[in-house]
């Protein structure tokens, strides 16, 4: 690419337009924000590493190495945070039993579903609704 085509445009007015400089794109940063909201969009669904790296277009080898790079995290402990941050918010509402949550925030299993929330929070899913809720004193 030369210097002159790289020049995006800052500033019109009434001398005219000024080129300003070119800031090449950070691709790797742009692929963990895609993964990102697509984890975000979809995480109630089973994790697909294919499914995923075939619909950012890359190589799953290089979606992992990039997206653990950039976040510390691997695309499924980023999947199972996701799903455990929607989880709190459920647990907020004591009408939804905690298996019920289970499934909708895509654990297939009702029993490995407070196994992964432990692992994240340090409780039970029982144990933080009971920390977090404040229930009126009769």
């Amino acid at each position: 690419m030369t210097r002159e085509s790289c020049h995006t445009i800052t500033a019109c007015g009434s001398g005219g337009c000024r080129p300003g400089p070119c800031r090449p794109k950070d691709v790797k940063a742009e692929l963990v924000r895609s993964a990102e909201v697509l984890i975000r969009e979809h995480y109630m669904d089973k994790f697909s590493l294919k499914l995923l790296s075939d619909a950012l277009h890359v190589d799953k080898s290089y979606l992992l190495r990039t997206f653990h790079e950039r976040t510390g995290l691997t695309l499924l402990e980023y999947h199972n945070q996701i799903r455990i941050e929607a989880a709190q918010e459920l647990l907020m509402r004591p009408e939804i039993p905690v298996a019920s949550i289970a499934h909708r925030t895509g654990f297939v299993s009702a029993s490995h579903f407070p196994q992964v929330f432990r692992r994240h929070t340090g409780q039970t899913p029982s144990e933080y609704r009971n920390q977090h809720l404040t229930y009126p004193e009769n």
